[in-house]
């Protein structure tokens, strides 16, 4: 990613990414929670296979946001 920032800062110990790092970040993570909050009371718990595959998928773009958009990992 040549001269453009990261929406997310790789975290210090561990794998993965930690909170957002600029607007564009906290410009998609904040709608993104709101998402989770609104299936979670929309779903839970009658429905907990709906609420389940929503998770699913609000994870796998998270993560694939993350791996686009986030610093990458440090390399031995």
């Amino acid at each position: 990613m040549n001269g453009s920032i990261y929406w997310f800062r790789r975290k210090r110990f561990g794998w993965g990414w930690g909170l957002p790092s600029s607007w564009q970040g906290w410009a998609f993570f904040i709608p993104w929670c709101a998402i989770l909050v609104w299936a979670t009371v929309h779903f839970m718990p009658q429905r907990p296979f709906a609420f389940t595959m929503s998770l699913a998928a609000l994870t796998v773009i998270l993560v694939a946001v993350c791996v686009i958009k986030g610093e990458p990992s440090a390399r031995p």
